[in-house]
Protein backbone atom coordinates (compact mmCIF):
# COMPACT_ATOMS: atom_id res chain seq x y z
CA UNK A 1 0.00 0.00 0.00
CA UNK A 2 1.24 3.31 -0.86
CA UNK A 3 1.58 6.48 1.31
CA UNK A 4 -0.97 8.12 -0.43
CA UNK A 5 -3.43 5.10 -0.41
CA UNK A 6 -2.44 5.29 4.08
CA UNK A 7 -3.42 9.41 4.22
CA UNK A 8 -6.60 8.82 2.43
CA UNK A 9 -7.57 6.13 4.68
CA UNK A 10 -6.43 8.19 7.64
CA UNK A 11 -8.64 10.84 6.51
CA UNK A 12 -12.01 8.84 5.73
CA UNK A 13 -11.41 7.32 9.21
CA UNK A 14 -11.69 11.37 10.35
CA UNK A 15 -14.43 11.98 8.41
CA UNK A 16 -13.17 13.58 5.72
CA UNK A 17 -14.40 13.50 2.61
CA UNK A 18 -11.25 13.86 0.07
CA UNK A 19 -11.26 15.99 -2.64
CA UNK A 20 -8.33 15.42 -4.06
CA UNK A 21 -5.04 13.30 -3.63
CA UNK A 22 -2.21 12.81 -6.03
CA UNK A 23 1.57 12.73 -6.17
CA UNK A 24 3.21 16.07 -7.84
CA UNK A 25 5.77 15.97 -9.83
CA UNK A 26 8.26 16.40 -6.85
CA UNK A 27 7.25 13.50 -5.27
CA UNK A 28 5.02 15.31 -2.81
CA UNK A 29 1.66 13.91 -1.27
CA UNK A 30 -1.29 16.35 -2.02
CA UNK A 31 -4.09 15.21 0.09
CA UNK A 32 -6.84 17.58 -0.15
CA UNK A 33 -10.48 17.56 1.89
CA UNK A 34 -13.24 19.63 1.78
CA UNK A 35 -11.86 21.54 4.84
CA UNK A 36 -7.96 21.61 4.17
CA UNK A 37 -4.64 19.52 3.22
CA UNK A 38 -4.28 16.40 5.24
CA UNK A 39 -1.08 14.85 6.05
CA UNK A 40 -0.38 13.22 8.96
CA UNK A 41 2.41 11.48 7.99
CA UNK A 42 4.15 15.04 8.77
CA UNK A 43 1.61 17.02 10.41
CA UNK A 44 1.70 15.93 14.10
CA UNK A 45 -1.32 17.71 14.92
CA UNK A 46 -3.12 15.28 12.52
CA UNK A 47 -1.21 12.22 13.67
CA UNK A 48 -2.14 13.02 17.52
CA UNK A 49 -6.00 13.21 16.51
CA UNK A 50 -5.58 9.82 15.38
CA UNK A 51 -3.72 8.35 18.30
CA UNK A 52 -6.47 9.87 20.62
CA UNK A 53 -9.28 9.11 18.38
CA UNK A 54 -8.68 5.08 18.68
CA UNK A 55 -6.52 4.80 21.73
CA UNK A 56 -3.78 4.09 20.35
CA UNK A 57 -0.46 2.43 22.52
CA UNK A 58 2.61 4.01 21.14
CA UNK A 59 5.74 2.79 22.43
CA UNK A 60 8.93 4.02 20.78
CA UNK A 61 12.28 2.03 20.72
CA UNK A 62 15.83 1.91 22.05
CA UNK A 63 17.00 2.15 18.08
CA UNK A 64 14.74 4.90 16.96
CA UNK A 65 11.54 2.20 15.42
CA UNK A 66 8.06 2.69 16.63
CA UNK A 67 5.45 0.07 17.89
CA UNK A 68 2.30 1.06 17.19
CA UNK A 69 -1.08 -1.06 18.42
CA UNK A 70 -5.09 -0.87 18.50
CA UNK A 71 -6.75 -3.22 20.33
CA UNK A 72 -10.49 -4.03 20.25
CA UNK A 73 -12.77 -6.93 21.29
CA UNK A 74 -11.98 -9.17 19.03
CA UNK A 75 -8.46 -8.36 17.70
CA UNK A 76 -5.53 -6.40 17.79
CA UNK A 77 -3.40 -4.85 15.03
CA UNK A 78 0.39 -4.40 15.41
CA UNK A 79 3.15 -2.72 13.65
CA UNK A 80 7.25 -2.03 13.46
CA UNK A 81 7.80 1.04 11.52
CA UNK A 82 12.16 2.26 11.35
CA UNK A 83 10.55 5.25 9.74
CA UNK A 84 9.47 6.56 12.99
CA UNK A 85 6.20 7.55 15.01
CA UNK A 86 4.19 9.29 12.47
CA UNK A 87 4.34 6.21 9.51
CA UNK A 88 3.75 3.54 12.09
CA UNK A 89 0.75 5.27 14.01
CA UNK A 90 -0.86 5.98 9.71
CA UNK A 91 -0.25 2.22 8.72
CA UNK A 92 -1.52 1.14 12.14
CA UNK A 93 -4.86 3.03 11.01
CA UNK A 94 -4.69 1.98 7.39
CA UNK A 95 -4.07 -1.70 8.25
CA UNK A 96 -7.06 -1.00 10.89
CA UNK A 97 -9.14 0.18 7.93
CA UNK A 98 -8.33 -2.14 5.12
CA UNK A 99 -9.36 -4.55 8.15
CA UNK A 100 -12.73 -3.36 8.67
CA UNK A 101 -13.47 -3.10 5.23
CA UNK A 102 -12.91 -6.88 4.64
CA UNK A 103 -15.12 -7.46 7.45
CA UNK A 104 -17.61 -5.43 6.59
CA UNK A 105 -17.30 -6.54 2.59
CA UNK A 106 -17.66 -10.31 3.89
CA UNK A 107 -20.60 -9.27 6.24
CA UNK A 108 -22.88 -8.88 3.12
CA UNK A 109 -20.84 -11.43 0.61
CA UNK A 110 -19.04 -8.72 -1.21
CA UNK A 111 -15.64 -10.02 -2.27
CA UNK A 112 -13.05 -6.97 -1.42
CA UNK A 113 -10.79 -6.95 -4.51
CA UNK A 114 -8.39 -3.98 -3.71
Amino acid sequence: MTDLEKIKLCAEVMGEVVIQALVDGSGCLNVQTQHYQYDPLHDDAQVMALVRKFKLSVNPQADGSCEVSYFDADDEIRVDAKEGINCAIVECIAKMQLATHVVSHSETGIANNG
